[in-house]
Protein backbone atom coordinates (compact mmCIF):
# COMPACT_ATOMS: atom_id res chain seq x y z
CA UNK A 1 0.00 0.00 0.00
CA UNK A 2 1.81 3.25 -1.24
CA UNK A 3 1.86 5.92 1.59
CA UNK A 4 1.81 9.81 0.93
CA UNK A 5 3.13 12.11 3.28
CA UNK A 6 0.95 15.26 3.71
CA UNK A 7 2.77 17.29 6.05
CA UNK A 8 5.82 16.68 8.64
CA UNK A 9 4.54 18.94 12.08
CA UNK A 10 7.29 20.63 13.81
CA UNK A 11 8.36 20.83 16.42
CA UNK A 12 6.55 17.70 17.25
CA UNK A 13 7.84 15.51 14.98
CA UNK A 14 4.16 14.73 14.05
CA UNK A 15 3.91 12.86 10.72
CA UNK A 16 0.89 13.14 8.35
CA UNK A 17 0.41 10.43 5.99
CA UNK A 18 -2.56 9.90 3.66
CA UNK A 19 -2.93 5.77 2.20
CA UNK A 20 -3.07 6.08 -1.51
CA UNK A 21 -6.13 3.49 -2.91
CA UNK A 22 -7.46 2.74 0.84
CA UNK A 23 -8.91 5.70 2.71
CA UNK A 24 -9.47 9.20 2.62
CA UNK A 25 -8.73 9.99 6.04
CA UNK A 26 -5.54 11.53 7.21
CA UNK A 27 -3.74 9.28 9.59
CA UNK A 28 -0.65 10.81 11.88
CA UNK A 29 2.79 8.87 13.27
CA UNK A 30 5.19 10.75 16.22
CA UNK A 31 7.22 9.11 19.30
CA UNK A 32 6.58 10.46 22.19
CA UNK A 33 9.26 8.99 24.82
CA UNK A 34 10.35 6.34 23.00
CA UNK A 35 6.64 4.80 22.62
CA UNK A 36 5.57 4.80 18.76
CA UNK A 37 1.47 6.30 18.65
CA UNK A 38 -0.21 6.16 15.45
CA UNK A 39 -3.59 6.35 14.64
CA UNK A 40 -6.08 8.23 12.11
CA UNK A 41 -7.37 11.61 12.50
CA UNK A 42 -10.63 10.68 11.34
CA UNK A 43 -10.66 13.63 8.76
CA UNK A 44 -9.42 14.12 5.15
CA UNK A 45 -8.90 17.85 5.91
CA UNK A 46 -5.05 18.63 5.91
CA UNK A 47 -5.66 21.92 8.39
CA UNK A 48 -8.06 20.10 10.47
CA UNK A 49 -5.85 16.80 10.51
CA UNK A 50 -2.80 19.11 11.86
CA UNK A 51 -4.94 20.30 14.53
CA UNK A 52 -6.12 16.94 15.82
CA UNK A 53 -2.81 15.24 15.92
CA UNK A 54 -1.48 18.15 18.04
CA UNK A 55 -4.35 17.90 20.11
CA UNK A 56 -3.45 13.69 20.14
CA UNK A 57 0.37 14.93 21.29
CA UNK A 58 -1.04 17.18 23.75
CA UNK A 59 -3.13 14.67 25.58
CA UNK A 60 -0.75 12.39 25.61
CA UNK A 61 2.27 14.54 26.73
CA UNK A 62 -0.24 15.97 29.80
CA UNK A 63 -0.91 12.43 30.53
CA UNK A 64 -4.85 12.88 30.12
CA UNK A 65 -4.62 10.45 27.15
CA UNK A 66 -4.52 6.78 28.95
CA UNK A 67 -2.38 4.82 27.05
CA UNK A 68 -2.40 1.24 28.85
CA UNK A 69 -3.10 -1.99 27.43
CA UNK A 70 -6.02 -3.48 29.04
CA UNK A 71 -5.09 -7.02 31.18
CA UNK A 72 -5.56 -10.13 29.25
CA UNK A 73 -8.08 -11.24 31.81
CA UNK A 74 -10.01 -8.99 30.77
CA UNK A 75 -10.09 -9.33 26.91
CA UNK A 76 -10.80 -13.35 27.69
CA UNK A 77 -13.84 -12.43 29.94
CA UNK A 78 -14.99 -9.79 27.23
CA UNK A 79 -14.25 -12.68 24.30
CA UNK A 80 -15.78 -15.53 26.50
CA UNK A 81 -19.13 -13.28 26.96
CA UNK A 82 -19.59 -12.34 23.32
CA UNK A 83 -18.84 -15.63 22.22
CA UNK A 84 -22.01 -16.95 24.85
CA UNK A 85 -24.44 -14.24 23.25
CA UNK A 86 -24.06 -14.86 19.59
CA UNK A 87 -26.31 -17.18 18.04
CA UNK A 88 -24.40 -21.04 17.21
CA UNK A 89 -23.67 -21.34 13.56
CA UNK A 90 -25.88 -23.72 11.21
CA UNK A 91 -23.97 -26.53 9.56
CA UNK A 92 -23.33 -25.36 5.46
CA UNK A 93 -25.49 -28.21 3.45
CA UNK A 94 -24.28 -30.75 1.67
CA UNK A 95 -23.47 -30.59 -1.93
CA UNK A 96 -23.42 -33.02 -4.49
CA UNK A 97 -21.26 -32.61 -7.11
CA UNK A 98 -21.87 -34.51 -10.54
CA UNK A 99 -25.21 -34.97 -12.27
CA UNK A 100 -28.43 -35.47 -10.62
CA UNK A 101 -29.83 -39.44 -10.25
Amino acid sequence: MAVEVVEKIQPYRITLTRRIGASPYIYYYFVHKNKVYRGSTKTDNPKEAKKAAIRIYHEIDSGKTQTKSPKFETVVKNSLATKRTMSPRKPAKAMSIGPNT
